[in-house]
């Protein structure tokens, strides 16, 4: 079998002081809570965090609550990979190969939207290791041809760490990346350390009625400010590639 695997860390930066939220109703939640600080999983939608931040505030990852609740069992199938639950979730790369590796759907062939269902709208199992670390198992995927396995461990420094593992379910060779996905709120202010503007590269909106946020540059940081001051759009969507000189981004 072949294996990969990716390793990422969420680390908290800061939060507000609002009243906490009620807990999230709909599919399966589990809660862990350490060293002030809290993060809830759910196995539904592929396995995904749908919160985190210190214990008792605002959560630093945005999850769509109300969609989870009236969706918490969505078919495995492509009209339902791309719902919007938002969260943490895990995706394979590169983006353009998503469908030219399988023979199940050939109408998908060359596309690369939506993502593999399998990994995002299939329900995981789940298995607690420890009192701080659980594993997320979801099923075969025949479009990937992976296995994928994530393991959250909440550590002692208050520090959410990731783990991804995918195994190689077919007879012939397979290579992905693993992608890990961390969706936060709007108005978040999100950094990342490269070595000048050139490094910043923005790419295009997928509606080109919207708005893009203008990436930035200033003392060794990208970021973008997530205002809509001024702006007239409809929305803000964009995107931006970075050539980064350490591997981490905070959000704010």
């Amino acid at each position: 079998m072949n294996w990969l695997k990716n390793v990422c860390a969420i680390i908290l930066l800061g939060a507000c002081t609002a009243t906490p939220a009620a807990p999230p109703a709909g599919p399966q939640y589990v809660t862990l809570e350490r060293s002030g600080v809290s993060v809830t999983l759910t196995p539904a939608f592929g396995g995904r965090v749908s919160a985190f931040g210190l214990a008792g505030r605002d959560s630093v990852v945005k999850f769509d609550t109300a969609l989870a609740e009236a969706q918490p069992d969505p078919p495995v199938d492509i009209g339902s990979a791309a719902l919007p639950y938002q969260g943490q979730s895990l995706w394979v790369g590169p983006q353009d190969e998503w469908w030219s590796h399988q023979s199940l759907a050939p109408e998908m062939q060359g596309l690369s939207w939506p993502p593999d269902p399998t990994l995002t709208a299939a329900t995981a199992t789940l298995t607690r290791l420890s009192p701080y670390r659980i594993a997320l198992e979801g099923p075969d995927s025949p479009y990937t041809g992976l296995k994928v396995r994530q393991t959250y461990e909440l550590t002692g420094a208050g520090c959410l760490k990731v783990t991804a593992e995918a195994k190689n379910i077919r007879a012939e060779p397979v290579a992905w990346d693993l992608w890990t996905n961390i969706r936060v709120p709007g108005d978040a202010w999100v950094f990342a350390p490269v070595a000048d503007a050139e490094a910043i590269r923005p790419g295009p909106t997928n509606d080109p009625s919207f708005q893009p946020p203008t990436p930035r540059f200033t003392d060794g940081l990208a970021y973008a400010d997530p205002a809509m001051t001024d702006v007239t759009a409809p929305a803000r969507e964009g995107k931006v590639f970075l050539d980064v000189t350490e591997g981490w981004m905070a959000g704010v």
